[in-house]
């Protein structure tokens, strides 16, 4: 059974992915690390803003329904995410 998530992007990610927000069809209740990886896999712009090769995810700020995940460590990773949720990434950028 699938499910539909929306994914708000901000700062840096919108840019990237050339929208503010997509919809994804996941699997029931995939964990927060599984929607990060289609995110990535669908809009390989946005695999290098938002897996750091040396710290991981960690430096996001991600919120599902408006509700900071704070960290984002094995357990925010670890978050299952259900049909209807709303996800918002924001990684920070610079700018100038």
């Amino acid at each position: 059974m699938l499910g539909k998530v929306t994914v708000k992007l901000h700062t840096c990610l919108r840019s990237a992915a050339g929208r503010d927000q997509v919809e994804l069809e996941l699997p029931s209740n995939p964990s927060l690390e599984h929607l990060l990886e289609t995110l990535s896999s669908e809009y390989p712009n946005l695999k290098p803003l938002l897996k750091n090769p040396e710290s991981g995810y960690q430096h996001l700020m991600i919120l599902v329904n408006n509700q900071s995940l704070g960290l984002i460590n094995d357990q925010a990773l670890a978050k299952r995410i259900v049909d209807g949720d709303i996800v918002s990434i924001l990684e920070p950028c610079a700018a100038g």
